[in-house]
Protein backbone atom coordinates (compact mmCIF):
# COMPACT_ATOMS: atom_id res chain seq x y z
CA UNK A 1 0.00 0.00 0.00
CA UNK A 2 2.91 2.35 0.68
CA UNK A 3 4.04 2.29 -2.95
CA UNK A 4 0.53 2.53 -4.41
CA UNK A 5 -0.14 5.94 -2.87
CA UNK A 6 2.71 7.39 -4.93
CA UNK A 7 1.63 5.92 -8.28
CA UNK A 8 -0.91 8.62 -9.18
CA UNK A 9 1.22 11.69 -8.31
CA UNK A 10 4.23 10.08 -9.99
CA UNK A 11 2.17 9.50 -13.13
CA UNK A 12 1.04 13.15 -13.18
CA UNK A 13 4.62 14.39 -12.80
CA UNK A 14 5.80 12.02 -15.52
CA UNK A 15 3.03 13.24 -17.83
CA UNK A 16 3.90 16.91 -17.26
CA UNK A 17 7.61 16.32 -17.76
CA UNK A 18 7.09 14.29 -20.96
CA UNK A 19 4.93 17.07 -22.43
CA UNK A 20 7.52 19.71 -21.60
CA UNK A 21 10.33 17.57 -22.98
CA UNK A 22 8.47 16.72 -26.20
CA UNK A 23 7.66 20.38 -26.77
CA UNK A 24 11.39 21.11 -26.72
CA UNK A 25 12.07 18.35 -29.27
CA UNK A 26 9.44 19.54 -31.81
CA UNK A 27 8.68 16.07 -33.28
CA UNK A 28 6.47 17.59 -36.01
CA UNK A 29 9.66 18.78 -37.69
CA UNK A 30 10.04 15.22 -38.95
CA UNK A 31 7.86 16.37 -41.84
CA UNK A 32 9.10 18.68 -44.59
CA UNK A 33 8.22 22.36 -44.29
CA UNK A 34 4.80 23.13 -45.71
CA UNK A 35 1.29 21.80 -45.27
CA UNK A 36 2.43 18.40 -43.94
CA UNK A 37 4.44 19.98 -41.13
CA UNK A 38 1.62 22.41 -40.34
CA UNK A 39 -0.84 19.52 -40.09
CA UNK A 40 1.59 17.56 -37.88
CA UNK A 41 2.09 20.63 -35.69
CA UNK A 42 -1.63 20.92 -34.97
CA UNK A 43 -1.96 17.18 -34.34
CA UNK A 44 0.82 17.54 -31.78
CA UNK A 45 -0.89 20.53 -30.16
CA UNK A 46 -4.15 18.60 -29.90
CA UNK A 47 -2.31 15.68 -28.28
CA UNK A 48 -0.81 18.04 -25.72
CA UNK A 49 -4.25 19.18 -24.56
CA UNK A 50 -6.15 15.94 -25.23
CA UNK A 51 -5.96 14.43 -21.75
CA UNK A 52 -6.99 17.62 -19.86
CA UNK A 53 -9.84 18.14 -22.34
CA UNK A 54 -10.98 14.53 -21.89
CA UNK A 55 -11.00 14.90 -18.10
CA UNK A 56 -13.11 18.04 -18.52
CA UNK A 57 -15.48 16.21 -20.87
CA UNK A 58 -15.94 13.39 -18.36
CA UNK A 59 -16.56 15.81 -15.50
CA UNK A 60 -19.17 17.70 -17.50
CA UNK A 61 -20.96 14.90 -19.36
CA UNK A 62 -20.17 11.91 -17.15
CA UNK A 63 -19.07 8.49 -18.33
CA UNK A 64 -21.77 7.08 -20.54
CA UNK A 65 -21.75 3.46 -21.60
CA UNK A 66 -21.32 3.73 -25.35
CA UNK A 67 -18.68 3.21 -27.99
CA UNK A 68 -17.84 6.91 -28.39
CA UNK A 69 -17.15 7.43 -24.69
CA UNK A 70 -15.05 4.27 -24.57
CA UNK A 71 -13.05 5.46 -27.57
CA UNK A 72 -12.48 8.88 -26.00
CA UNK A 73 -11.35 7.31 -22.73
CA UNK A 74 -9.21 4.72 -24.44
CA UNK A 75 -7.43 7.37 -26.46
CA UNK A 76 -6.22 9.04 -23.26
CA UNK A 77 -4.09 5.97 -22.56
CA UNK A 78 -2.99 5.74 -26.20
CA UNK A 79 -1.96 9.41 -26.25
CA UNK A 80 -0.17 9.16 -22.92
CA UNK A 81 1.70 5.99 -23.90
CA UNK A 82 2.68 7.47 -27.28
CA UNK A 83 3.99 10.62 -25.64
CA UNK A 84 6.04 8.57 -23.18
CA UNK A 85 7.52 6.43 -25.96
CA UNK A 86 8.42 9.48 -28.05
CA UNK A 87 10.00 11.09 -25.00
CA UNK A 88 12.01 7.93 -24.39
CA UNK A 89 13.30 7.85 -27.97
CA UNK A 90 14.31 11.51 -27.84
CA UNK A 91 15.91 11.06 -24.41
CA UNK A 92 17.99 8.16 -25.73
CA UNK A 93 18.93 10.27 -28.74
CA UNK A 94 20.03 13.11 -26.49
CA UNK A 95 22.10 10.77 -24.36
CA UNK A 96 23.68 9.34 -27.50
CA UNK A 97 24.49 12.86 -28.69
CA UNK A 98 26.11 13.76 -25.39
CA UNK A 99 28.22 10.61 -25.47
CA UNK A 100 29.27 11.42 -29.03
CA UNK A 101 30.32 14.93 -28.01
CA UNK A 102 32.32 13.59 -25.05
CA UNK A 103 34.14 11.08 -27.25
CA UNK A 104 34.93 13.71 -29.88
CA UNK A 105 36.11 16.15 -27.21
CA UNK A 106 38.34 13.42 -25.74
CA UNK A 107 39.85 12.81 -29.17
CA UNK A 108 40.26 16.54 -29.79
CA UNK A 109 37.91 16.51 -32.78
CA UNK A 110 35.30 19.12 -33.52
CA UNK A 111 31.85 18.31 -32.19
CA UNK A 112 28.89 18.45 -34.62
CA UNK A 113 26.92 21.67 -34.57
CA UNK A 114 23.52 19.98 -34.19
CA UNK A 115 22.64 17.26 -31.76
CA UNK A 116 21.40 13.96 -33.18
CA UNK A 117 17.82 14.60 -32.00
CA UNK A 118 17.68 17.87 -33.92
CA UNK A 119 18.05 16.11 -37.28
CA UNK A 120 14.97 15.51 -39.37
CA UNK A 121 16.00 11.90 -40.06
CA UNK A 122 16.14 11.07 -36.33
CA UNK A 123 12.70 12.59 -35.78
CA UNK A 124 11.36 10.54 -38.70
CA UNK A 125 12.86 7.40 -37.16
CA UNK A 126 11.33 8.20 -33.75
CA UNK A 127 7.87 8.68 -35.29
CA UNK A 128 8.21 5.49 -37.35
CA UNK A 129 9.18 3.43 -34.30
CA UNK A 130 6.34 4.92 -32.27
CA UNK A 131 3.80 4.19 -35.02
CA UNK A 132 4.02 0.45 -34.38
CA UNK A 133 2.91 0.47 -30.71
CA UNK A 134 0.45 3.28 -31.53
CA UNK A 135 -1.31 0.99 -34.00
CA UNK A 136 -1.16 -1.87 -31.49
CA UNK A 137 -2.87 0.32 -28.88
CA UNK A 138 -5.52 1.56 -31.32
CA UNK A 139 -6.39 -2.05 -32.16
CA UNK A 140 -6.70 -2.83 -28.47
CA UNK A 141 -9.34 -0.15 -27.81
CA UNK A 142 -11.33 -0.76 -31.01
CA UNK A 143 -11.13 -4.50 -31.68
CA UNK A 144 -9.05 -6.16 -28.97
CA UNK A 145 -11.57 -5.85 -26.15
CA UNK A 146 -13.99 -8.15 -28.01
CA UNK A 147 -11.36 -10.43 -29.56
CA UNK A 148 -12.29 -13.50 -27.56
CA UNK A 149 -9.75 -16.29 -27.63
CA UNK A 150 -10.30 -19.91 -26.65
CA UNK A 151 -7.48 -21.49 -24.65
CA UNK A 152 -7.53 -25.31 -24.54
CA UNK A 153 -5.85 -27.02 -21.60
CA UNK A 154 -5.48 -30.77 -21.07
CA UNK A 155 -4.92 -31.84 -17.46
CA UNK A 156 -4.08 -35.40 -16.44
CA UNK A 157 -4.75 -36.86 -13.00
CA UNK A 158 -4.11 -40.43 -11.89
CA UNK A 159 -6.93 -40.24 -9.34
CA UNK A 160 -9.59 -38.75 -11.64
CA UNK A 161 -12.67 -41.00 -11.50
CA UNK A 162 -12.85 -42.98 -14.78
CA UNK A 163 -16.32 -41.65 -15.56
CA UNK A 164 -14.85 -38.14 -15.82
CA UNK A 165 -12.10 -39.08 -18.26
CA UNK A 166 -12.56 -36.58 -21.10
CA UNK A 167 -14.80 -34.28 -19.06
CA UNK A 168 -14.77 -30.77 -20.56
CA UNK A 169 -14.98 -27.82 -18.19
CA UNK A 170 -15.30 -24.24 -19.51
CA UNK A 171 -14.19 -21.23 -17.45
CA UNK A 172 -14.85 -17.54 -17.88
CA UNK A 173 -13.98 -14.82 -15.38
CA UNK A 174 -14.33 -11.08 -14.74
CA UNK A 175 -17.33 -10.21 -16.88
CA UNK A 176 -17.39 -6.62 -15.56
CA UNK A 177 -20.70 -5.91 -17.25
CA UNK A 178 -20.60 -2.22 -16.33
CA UNK A 179 -17.84 -1.69 -18.87
CA UNK A 180 -19.51 -3.19 -21.93
CA UNK A 181 -20.35 -0.74 -24.71
CA UNK A 182 -21.62 -3.19 -27.35
CA UNK A 183 -24.38 -5.77 -26.98
CA UNK A 184 -23.22 -7.36 -30.22
CA UNK A 185 -19.66 -7.60 -28.91
CA UNK A 186 -20.79 -9.47 -25.79
CA UNK A 187 -23.09 -11.69 -27.87
CA UNK A 188 -20.05 -12.65 -29.96
CA UNK A 189 -18.39 -13.92 -26.79
CA UNK A 190 -21.38 -15.85 -25.45
CA UNK A 191 -21.89 -17.45 -28.87
CA UNK A 192 -18.30 -18.65 -28.78
CA UNK A 193 -18.90 -20.09 -25.29
CA UNK A 194 -21.94 -22.00 -26.52
CA UNK A 195 -20.03 -23.37 -29.50
CA UNK A 196 -17.57 -25.16 -27.19
CA UNK A 197 -20.28 -27.61 -26.06
CA UNK A 198 -18.64 -27.99 -22.65
CA UNK A 199 -19.93 -30.43 -20.04
CA UNK A 200 -19.92 -27.70 -17.39
CA UNK A 201 -19.52 -23.90 -17.34
CA UNK A 202 -17.97 -22.04 -14.42
CA UNK A 203 -17.55 -18.32 -13.82
CA UNK A 204 -14.96 -17.10 -11.32
CA UNK A 205 -16.38 -13.77 -10.23
CA UNK A 206 -16.76 -10.02 -10.87
CA UNK A 207 -20.13 -9.97 -12.56
CA UNK A 208 -20.28 -6.17 -12.27
CA UNK A 209 -18.02 -3.18 -11.74
CA UNK A 210 -20.06 -1.94 -8.80
CA UNK A 211 -23.81 -1.57 -9.36
CA UNK A 212 -26.07 -4.59 -9.51
CA UNK A 213 -28.07 -3.22 -12.46
CA UNK A 214 -25.04 -3.13 -14.79
CA UNK A 215 -25.67 -6.73 -15.86
CA UNK A 216 -29.36 -6.17 -16.70
CA UNK A 217 -28.99 -5.72 -20.52
CA UNK A 218 -26.85 -8.84 -20.80
CA UNK A 219 -28.74 -11.27 -18.56
CA UNK A 220 -30.52 -12.93 -21.53
CA UNK A 221 -27.18 -13.67 -23.21
CA UNK A 222 -25.73 -15.46 -20.19
CA UNK A 223 -29.00 -17.08 -19.12
CA UNK A 224 -29.37 -18.96 -22.40
CA UNK A 225 -25.96 -20.61 -22.02
CA UNK A 226 -26.36 -24.23 -20.99
CA UNK A 227 -24.24 -27.23 -20.05
CA UNK A 228 -25.26 -30.82 -19.19
CA UNK A 229 -23.66 -30.70 -15.74
CA UNK A 230 -24.65 -27.17 -14.86
CA UNK A 231 -23.34 -23.63 -14.54
CA UNK A 232 -21.60 -22.56 -11.33
CA UNK A 233 -19.89 -19.44 -10.06
CA UNK A 234 -18.09 -17.77 -7.17
CA UNK A 235 -18.01 -14.08 -6.28
CA UNK A 236 -15.22 -11.58 -6.98
CA UNK A 237 -14.14 -8.44 -5.16
CA UNK A 238 -16.24 -6.10 -7.32
CA UNK A 239 -19.36 -8.05 -6.41
CA UNK A 240 -19.08 -6.50 -2.92
CA UNK A 241 -18.99 -2.88 -4.09
CA UNK A 242 -21.28 -0.25 -2.63
CA UNK A 243 -22.91 0.54 -5.96
CA UNK A 244 -22.18 4.21 -5.32
CA UNK A 245 -23.86 4.31 -1.90
CA UNK A 246 -20.68 5.10 0.00
CA UNK A 247 -21.06 5.00 3.79
CA UNK A 248 -24.59 3.57 3.68
CA UNK A 249 -24.36 0.03 5.06
CA UNK A 250 -27.95 -0.85 4.28
CA UNK A 251 -27.60 0.28 0.67
CA UNK A 252 -24.34 -1.66 0.41
CA UNK A 253 -25.98 -4.85 1.67
CA UNK A 254 -28.88 -4.36 -0.73
CA UNK A 255 -26.53 -3.90 -3.69
CA UNK A 256 -24.45 -6.96 -2.76
CA UNK A 257 -27.59 -9.07 -2.42
CA UNK A 258 -28.91 -7.79 -5.76
CA UNK A 259 -25.61 -8.69 -7.45
CA UNK A 260 -25.81 -12.20 -6.04
CA UNK A 261 -29.43 -12.51 -7.12
CA UNK A 262 -28.36 -11.55 -10.63
CA UNK A 263 -25.92 -14.47 -10.69
CA UNK A 264 -29.00 -16.66 -10.42
CA UNK A 265 -30.83 -14.70 -13.09
CA UNK A 266 -27.86 -15.39 -15.40
CA UNK A 267 -28.30 -19.09 -14.71
CA UNK A 268 -25.33 -19.58 -12.37
CA UNK A 269 -25.54 -21.57 -9.16
CA UNK A 270 -23.51 -19.35 -6.82
CA UNK A 271 -21.19 -21.28 -4.52
CA UNK A 272 -20.73 -19.19 -1.39
CA UNK A 273 -18.30 -21.15 0.74
CA UNK A 274 -19.88 -24.46 -0.13
CA UNK A 275 -19.43 -27.45 -2.39
CA UNK A 276 -21.58 -29.53 -4.71
CA UNK A 277 -21.19 -33.10 -5.92
CA UNK A 278 -20.97 -33.56 -9.66
CA UNK A 279 -22.12 -37.11 -10.43
CA UNK A 280 -21.54 -39.03 -13.64
CA UNK A 281 -22.16 -42.74 -14.23
CA UNK A 282 -22.27 -43.47 -10.53
CA UNK A 283 -19.02 -41.66 -9.75
CA UNK A 284 -18.42 -38.16 -8.40
CA UNK A 285 -16.10 -35.20 -8.13
CA UNK A 286 -16.55 -32.13 -5.93
CA UNK A 287 -16.89 -28.57 -7.15
CA UNK A 288 -16.07 -26.09 -4.39
CA UNK A 289 -16.62 -22.34 -4.42
CA UNK A 290 -15.54 -19.60 -2.01
CA UNK A 291 -16.54 -15.98 -1.75
CA UNK A 292 -13.84 -13.50 -2.64
CA UNK A 293 -10.61 -13.88 -0.70
CA UNK A 294 -7.84 -11.43 -1.55
CA UNK A 295 -4.99 -9.64 0.12
CA UNK A 296 -5.92 -6.23 1.59
CA UNK A 297 -7.49 -3.95 0.51
CA UNK A 298 -9.64 -6.63 -1.16
CA UNK A 299 -12.37 -8.34 0.87
CA UNK A 300 -11.79 -11.68 2.57
CA UNK A 301 -15.23 -13.24 2.78
CA UNK A 302 -13.99 -16.59 1.54
CA UNK A 303 -14.00 -19.45 4.06
CA UNK A 304 -12.10 -22.42 2.66
CA UNK A 305 -12.62 -24.52 5.79
CA UNK A 306 -16.37 -24.13 5.54
CA UNK A 307 -16.37 -24.77 1.79
CA UNK A 308 -14.41 -28.02 2.18
CA UNK A 309 -16.15 -29.19 5.36
CA UNK A 310 -18.27 -31.86 3.66
CA UNK A 311 -15.69 -32.91 1.06
CA UNK A 312 -13.72 -36.12 1.74
CA UNK A 313 -9.96 -35.52 1.71
CA UNK A 314 -9.25 -38.33 -0.78
CA UNK A 315 -11.79 -37.34 -3.45
CA UNK A 316 -11.25 -35.21 -6.55
CA UNK A 317 -11.79 -31.48 -6.00
CA UNK A 318 -12.04 -28.37 -8.18
CA UNK A 319 -12.07 -24.98 -6.45
CA UNK A 320 -13.48 -21.70 -7.77
CA UNK A 321 -11.67 -18.79 -6.08
CA UNK A 322 -11.56 -15.39 -7.75
CA UNK A 323 -8.19 -14.08 -6.54
CA UNK A 324 -5.10 -16.20 -7.40
CA UNK A 325 -3.26 -15.01 -4.28
CA UNK A 326 -5.67 -17.23 -2.32
CA UNK A 327 -3.96 -20.31 -3.80
CA UNK A 328 -0.60 -19.55 -2.23
CA UNK A 329 -1.98 -18.22 1.04
CA UNK A 330 -4.58 -20.86 1.92
CA UNK A 331 -5.18 -23.50 -0.76
CA UNK A 332 -1.69 -24.98 -1.12
CA UNK A 333 -1.09 -25.27 2.66
CA UNK A 334 -4.50 -26.85 3.28
CA UNK A 335 -4.42 -30.50 4.41
CA UNK A 336 -7.12 -31.39 1.88
CA UNK A 337 -5.49 -31.42 -1.53
CA UNK A 338 -7.34 -29.36 -4.14
CA UNK A 339 -6.56 -30.81 -7.55
CA UNK A 340 -7.47 -27.74 -9.62
CA UNK A 341 -8.11 -24.13 -8.60
CA UNK A 342 -9.64 -21.72 -11.11
CA UNK A 343 -9.12 -17.97 -10.65
CA UNK A 344 -9.20 -14.66 -12.52
CA UNK A 345 -8.95 -11.13 -11.10
CA UNK A 346 -5.70 -9.93 -12.75
CA UNK A 347 -7.08 -9.38 -16.31
CA UNK A 348 -3.45 -9.82 -17.40
CA UNK A 349 -3.56 -6.06 -16.68
CA UNK A 350 -5.28 -5.84 -20.11
CA UNK A 351 -1.81 -5.04 -21.42
CA UNK A 352 1.16 -7.18 -22.33
CA UNK A 353 2.53 -9.79 -24.67
CA UNK A 354 1.01 -13.24 -25.09
CA UNK A 355 2.36 -14.66 -28.32
CA UNK A 356 3.80 -18.06 -29.22
CA UNK A 357 4.89 -18.93 -25.71
CA UNK A 358 6.11 -15.43 -24.86
CA UNK A 359 4.09 -14.12 -21.92
CA UNK A 360 4.72 -10.82 -20.16
CA UNK A 361 2.74 -8.11 -18.41
CA UNK A 362 3.56 -5.49 -15.77
CA UNK A 363 0.91 -7.09 -13.54
CA UNK A 364 3.36 -9.88 -12.73
CA UNK A 365 5.18 -7.41 -10.51
CA UNK A 366 2.13 -7.52 -8.21
CA UNK A 367 0.76 -11.01 -8.86
CA UNK A 368 3.36 -13.76 -9.37
CA UNK A 369 0.51 -16.03 -10.55
CA UNK A 370 -1.11 -13.72 -13.06
CA UNK A 371 -2.15 -15.68 -16.18
CA UNK A 372 -2.18 -19.25 -17.38
CA UNK A 373 -1.35 -22.55 -15.72
CA UNK A 374 0.75 -23.08 -12.58
CA UNK A 375 1.64 -26.32 -10.83
CA UNK A 376 2.98 -26.93 -7.36
CA UNK A 377 2.81 -29.91 -4.98
CA UNK A 378 0.79 -31.88 -7.58
CA UNK A 379 -1.88 -29.18 -7.57
CA UNK A 380 -2.83 -26.90 -10.46
CA UNK A 381 -3.88 -23.25 -10.54
CA UNK A 382 -5.24 -21.62 -13.66
CA UNK A 383 -5.62 -17.82 -13.91
CA UNK A 384 -8.04 -16.69 -16.60
CA UNK A 385 -7.41 -13.28 -18.25
CA UNK A 386 -11.09 -12.36 -18.03
CA UNK A 387 -14.08 -11.92 -20.32
CA UNK A 388 -14.56 -8.16 -19.92
CA UNK A 389 -12.43 -5.22 -18.91
CA UNK A 390 -12.25 -2.56 -16.23
CA UNK A 391 -11.34 1.16 -16.29
CA UNK A 392 -9.22 1.17 -19.46
CA UNK A 393 -11.70 0.35 -22.27
CA UNK A 394 -9.46 -1.96 -24.22
CA UNK A 395 -7.17 -4.95 -24.22
CA UNK A 396 -3.68 -4.64 -25.64
CA UNK A 397 -2.11 -8.03 -26.23
CA UNK A 398 -4.08 -9.60 -23.36
CA UNK A 399 -7.29 -10.45 -25.17
CA UNK A 400 -10.44 -11.73 -23.40
CA UNK A 401 -10.32 -15.42 -22.66
CA UNK A 402 -12.56 -18.45 -22.70
CA UNK A 403 -10.77 -21.48 -21.25
CA UNK A 404 -11.74 -25.07 -22.00
CA UNK A 405 -10.19 -27.76 -19.78
CA UNK A 406 -10.25 -31.41 -20.71
CA UNK A 407 -9.75 -33.62 -17.67
CA UNK A 408 -8.03 -36.90 -18.42
CA UNK A 409 -7.21 -39.87 -16.30
CA UNK A 410 -3.54 -40.77 -16.51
Amino acid sequence: MGIRRFIFPATILLYIFSLWFLTQQAPYEAFPAGSARTFAYWVFQISVFYIPLTIGYMMFFGRRRNGLTSLIMGMTVVVFATQLLLSLFFALGNIGGWIQQLVLAWEGAAAPVDQLTHSQSFKQLALALTAVPFGYFIYGITKGKYQYTVERIVLKYPDLPPAFDGFRLLQISDIHSGSFDSFEGVAKGTKLIAEQNADMIVFTGDLVNGRADEIEPFIPLFRKLGAPYGKYACTGNHDYSSGGAYGDRDAWRANVQAVQDNYGRCGFDLLKNRSVKIEKDGQQIHLVGVENWGKPPFPQFGDLEQALANVPADEFKILLSHDPSHWDEEVLPHPKQVHLTLSGHTHGMQFGINFKGIKWSPVQLVYPRWAGLYEEAKQFLYVNRGFGWLAFPGRIGMYPEITVFELQRG
